[in-house]
């Protein structure tokens, strides 16, 4: 699963320094070639600095959730990871301080919180006044359940409006007990990752390290019913309108087709966490 929230997260970075068309085996520009080896490096298998998103650290930040090496690590636990990742980074990594990562905990997203996160200041959240300049782009992942035992089949039109979405990055869950990253879908199957298969290491520290193993050429397929319930759904945001934008545009995905408001994936408060609680 940590290997599954690395891919998730090194995609929506990929968006956000290389852009959606970029392409490893058509654009063969000197400065894409240098940023896409970057953005590998802060993924690579070492205890370094440099590497603010190594399963190493993931481990180490799993501590603080009293998760050890080897526990059991499910979506939401990873998204908890990441989000904490990310905040720790900027400390390492200047150009990461660019992006931010946002979980929306109980399946609910406080655009408030969003927008004091993005903005870095809690005043900017007041009004609609900001400066484009001060806005970091936003990651949001939101962990959710799609059913009890198995995914509940009312769930499947959802996820693929989702899929479709302009903002939607795709989903870490997996099937029982194998974690996969899933990135589309084609007719009633899901086309996914999977991060199990064995690859050779590779020294990230020189200029031309190979980059063939980060990336694969034939995606596997399963069926939406075999997915496991338990997953994190997840977007990329580049600008404050981009995020208004999703927010309204992502509305008719999230309600099953045919029931009343009480069962949407997930939901949206204007206000923040705190707020909302204190008024209940």
């Amino acid at each position: 699963m940590i290997r599954s929230g690395q891919m998730i997260l090194a995609q929506a970075l990929v968006l956000h320094f290389l852009g959606k068309d970029w392409n490893l085996f058509t654009d063969t520009s000197k400065s894409s070639e240098l940023m896409h080896r970057e953005i590998i490096r802060w993924f690579a298998d070492q205890p370094s600095p440099r590497s603010p998103f190594s399963i190493h650290r993931m481990v180490n930040i799993g501590k603080s959730l009293d998760k050890k090496a080897g526990d059991w690590y499910g979506p939401s636990t990873v998204s908890t990871i990441l989000e904490k990742a990310c905040q720790i980074s900027h400390d390492f990594v200047p150009l990461l301080k660019q992006v931010c990562l946002y979980v929306a905990h109980d399946c609910t997203i406080y655009k408030k919180d969003v927008i004091d996160l993005a903005t870095g200041a809690g005043s900017h959240s007041s009004t609609d006044s900001y400066s484009a300049d001060s806005w970091k782009s936003v990651i949001l992942i939101v962990p959710v359940r799609l059913g009890t035992e198995s995914i509940n089949p009312i769930y499947i039109p959802c996820l693929k409006g989702l899929f479709v979405h302009k903002d939607f990055l795709g989903i870490i869950g997996g099937r029982p007990g194998h974690s996969l990253y899933f990135l589309g879908f084609q007719d009633n199957k899901l086309i996914h990752l999977d991060p199990h298969l064995m690859q050779d290491t590779v020294d990230t520290s020189g200029r031309e390290f190979p980059v063939q193993s980060y990336h694969c050429v034939y995606p596997r397929k399963c069926s939406f019913t075999s997915m496991d319930p338990s997953c994190a759904l997840g977007f990329y945001c580049r600008t404050r309108e981009d995020f208004d934008r999703f927010l309204d545009t992502v509305q008719p995905y999230l309600l099953p087709p045919g029931l009343d408001q009480s069962y949407p994936m997930f939901v949206v408060n204007e206000s923040s966490r705190s707020e909302h609680l204190m008024s209940h």
